[in-house]
């Protein structure tokens, strides 16, 4: 397990990524990258990379085609598979701590509470999972409650 990042990954986000991965049933070879960005980079990036110009508190760019569910096999995705690092790359999570510390006021709960719900909101994204019809959004609402509630990062 690995998480690539340009700014020092606190062993919290680790600690998150490990306690998913196995109650997903992944594979402890998975990594990917982590970054922060202020308000305003966000928003640039939202407007380049989905034509909306707006900020927003977390984006995933995911590196692999992955289904809700289906596991990361190394020897099926060779090309995004690095032997040096010996991990299978996700792909990149982008959070802006700025709009994490408005929506923990705005929900009454910790900042650090609000951080791991990105988090992991990110991650399902990598990992196939989606909210755009009812019945998806169930199942991943399912694995964020159950991830945080297993991290007791509860609301």
């Amino acid at each position: 397990m690995k998480i690539i990042s340009e700014n020092t990954v606190k062993p919290f986000y680790k600690k998150i990524f490990k306690t998913a991965i196995k109650m997903l049933g992944q594979p402890k070879y998975l990594s990917l990258g982590l970054n922060f960005m202020t308000k305003d980079e966000i928003k640039e990036l939202n407007k380049v990379t989905r034509s909306i110009e707006e900020p927003t508190d977390v984006l995933s760019y995911p590196n692999l085609k992955l289904l809700a569910g289906e596991k990361a096999e190394k020897d099926v995705f060779t090309s995004e598979y690095d032997r040096t690092t010996r991990a299978l790359f996700l792909g990149e999570i982008v959070i802006c701590e700025e709009i994490a510390k408005e929506q923990a006021l705005e929900y009454g709960h910790s900042l650090k509470r609000e951080l791991g719900f990105l988090f992991v909101h990110g991650l399902l994204h990598l990992l196939g999972y989606d909210h755009i019809h009812p019945e998806d959004e169930k199942i991943m609402r399912y694995w964020q409650d159950k991830i945080l509630s297993e991290l007791k990062l509860d609301r």
